[in-house]
């Protein structure tokens, strides 16, 4: 019935799957859970753990969309079978940011998903090379350009708050690797 995404370089704490089962029973219609994560970095040589962990409740949709929209797939994502089906899996256009675009595509749809407190996820980015922080072919592809340009009529309007977020990462993501062809102005939607 449910989904749950695990990335090869990391892994579910013992109990987390359970606390899927519980948090999906208890949100009535739920339809995907995030959790938070333990991140394990190698940098110069030493190597540092630190939390990234999301409360229970928001006071807002917009600022639990901006947290979702700030994490991937690695972090506990789990979804309704049905739902994922229902929303058209992964689009295969996209070979990195696949997964910020399936989360435009499910809030476009209705469905908000909801985080599990605490944490439910070991990440280990001890080693280099990892596709997932190497930004330069997000920017390369355009990921986010191609993202707005799609759901430009859906999530981009209703979601004005968490566009022009996102938007501005964007911006600064392209201005670092020097993609000259990105203007504001682009995105006027």
């Amino acid at each position: 019935k449910w989904i749950v995404f695990l990335d090869d370089d990391d892994e579910l704490i013992p109990e987390y799957l359970q606390r899927i089962k519980d948090a999906t029973q208890s949100y009535e219609g739920c339809a995907a859970v995030w959790t938070g994560a333990r991140v394990i970095q190698k940098e110069d040589g030493s190597v540092t753990v630190r939390e990234r962990t999301f409360p229970g409740s928001y006071s807002s949709a917009k600022y639990l969309i901006k947290d979702l929209l700030s994490i991937g797939l690695g972090f506990g994502f789990a979804i309704d079978r049905n739902i994922f089906n229902y929303i058209g899996r992964f689009d295969d256009k996209f070979s990195v940011g696949e997964d910020t675009e399936l989360f435009f595509r499910l809030i476009s749809k209705g469905y908000i998903p909801r985080p599990i407190p605490g944490v439910g996820v070991i990440k280990h980015e001890e080693h280099d090379n990892r596709l997932s922080s190497n930004y330069e072919i997000y920017s390369r592809e355009n990921v986010y350009s191609r993202i707005f340009e799609k759901h430009k009529s859906g999530f981009c309007r209703k979601w004005r708050y968490n566009y022009i977020h996102m938007l501005m990462w964007s911006y600064r993501l392209h201005r670092n690797y020097g993609n000259e062809d990105f203007e504001l102005s682009d995105f006027n939607t």
